[in-house]
Parts: C-alpha cells; structure tokens; sequence
C-alpha cells in the first residue's frame, strides 16, 4: 500500500472528474422504465400542450414500454407540468417527440379507445 500526499489525492480527484461526461448517467444509478423513454425520446418540456394520449400512445405502441397508463403518468408527472383543459389533461412540452400529424393523432385515439388497427 502506498502513501499519497494530499496534493496528489487531489489531482487524482480533479482528474476523474474531469472524465466523467455530465450527459451521461452514473453506471450506479439505474433508470426507471419513463426515464428511459424521455432520455431516449429527447422529451423537454415547452409551450405545446400535448394530450396525455398521445404521450402514452407514443411510450406505449411507439417505444414498447410495459408500464400500465397508471403507473407510468405516476412517474411521468414529476418530470413536467400537467395542465387541465376542459376535460383534457395535457403536458407542456415540445412537440418535436411526438407524431401529432393527423395520421398520428388518429392512431393514438383508437389506442387511447382500446380498438385494435385495422
């Protein structure tokens, strides 16, 4: 075992430091499933209301999660702002994640009403 002085603990310290990247999370902390997804769906959040079925068609059919829509908007709603309207709860965030073209909005609807694809 050898004896470091104080000055090169310290350079050792600073020089790991200066290798980790700030993108990427530490190997010890482990993801939950809906961290996971935003990560990899790049979700900020922004000024544009989208539906919560969107948001769950999109984790659900789109990227392949397993969580019940319970479940997951739990753990969803401590990352971003949840609004009302009217009787629809929306997110605020960029709408760059999400399919919100027609094509996209009808096939979260039918998911969001439990019908299958046609």
């Amino acid at each position: 075992m050898s004896d470091y002085t104080l000055d090169e603990l310290l350079r050792l310290i600073e020089e790991k430091d200066s290798e980790k990247s700030p993108d990427l999370p530490s190997p010890l902390i482990k993801l939950s499933e809906v961290e996971k997804f935003i990560r990899e769906k790049k979700i900020h959040s922004g000024v544009d209301r989208v539906p919560t079925h969107i948001v769950y068609y999109t984790y659900k059919e789109v990227w392949g999660g397993q969580l019940s829509k319970i479940h997951f908007f739990r753990e969803f709603k401590a990352f971003f702002d949840q609004r009302r309207t009217g009787k629809q709860r929306v997110y605020m965030l960029d709408e760059r994640s999400f399919d919100l073209s027609r094509e996209g909005l009808v096939m979260a609807e039918f998911h969001n009403k439990g019908k299958k694809k046609v």
